[in-house]
C-alpha cells in the first residue's frame, strides 16, 4: 500500500510540475506578445529594440511614449491634438546647443521637453552648451522631434 501511495504522490507531483510549466509559457508568451497582433513585427521588434537601448521594460517604454502623446496637463493635450509638440521649458534656447551628446543617466531625471520620468542608467540625450547650468537633458523621442 505504500508503493502504491508513493506512487499516487509522484504521478501527482509530476502532473502539477507540468501545469506549472504550462502556465509559466503562456505568461512567458502573453508577455513577448502583449504589443498584440494589429502591430506589425517591423515595428514590434523597434520598440524591443529601443526598450534593450535604454536598458528599461518595454512596458515602461511604451507608458513614456502614451504619456508624451496623452499629457496630463489639459494645455499640453490640446497641443497635442491640435498637431502642435509641447513648449520646451523655459530656458531652453535651440540656438545655444552646441552639440547633442548620448549619455546613459546617474540618476533619475525629467525629459525637460515632455518631463517623462527617465530612470537612472537610460539613454537619453544631453544638449551642450557654453552656459555650463544651461545642459538640457531630453528622452530619445523628444530628441528625434527636434
Amino acid at each position: 500500500m505504500n508503493d502504491f501511495s508513493n506512487g499516487m504522490r509522484d504521478l501527482a507531483r509530476k502532473h502539477a510540475e507540468a501545469m506549472r510549466e504550462k502556465a509559466q509559457e503562456r505568461a512567458r508568451k502573453r508577455k513577448e506578445e502583449y504589443l498584440g497582433a494589429r502591430v506589425s513585427r517591423e515595428l514590434r521588434d523597434r520598440v524591443f529594440r529601443c526598450a534593450e537601448q535604454q536598458n528599461i521594460p518595454v512596458s515602461l517604454l511604451l507608458r513614456q511614449v502614451l504619456e508624451q502623446a496623452f499629457p496630463s496637463d489639459e494645455k499640453d493635450a490640446r497641443a497635442t491634438f491640435q498637431g502642435v509638440s509641447s513648449p520646451s521649458q523655459p530656458g531652453m534656447n535651440d540656438a545655444e546647443i552646441l552639440a547633442w551628446n548620448e549619455v546613459r543617466l546617474g540618476r533619475s531625471v525629467s525629459c525637460q521637453s515632455c518631463k517623462t520620468r527617465l530612470e537612472k542608467g537610460s539613454v537619453a540625450m544631453m544638449g551642450l552648451s557654453d552656459h555650463t547650468s544651461d545642459q538640457p537633458i531630453l528622452c530619445e523621442v523628444c530628441f528625434k522631434n527636434l
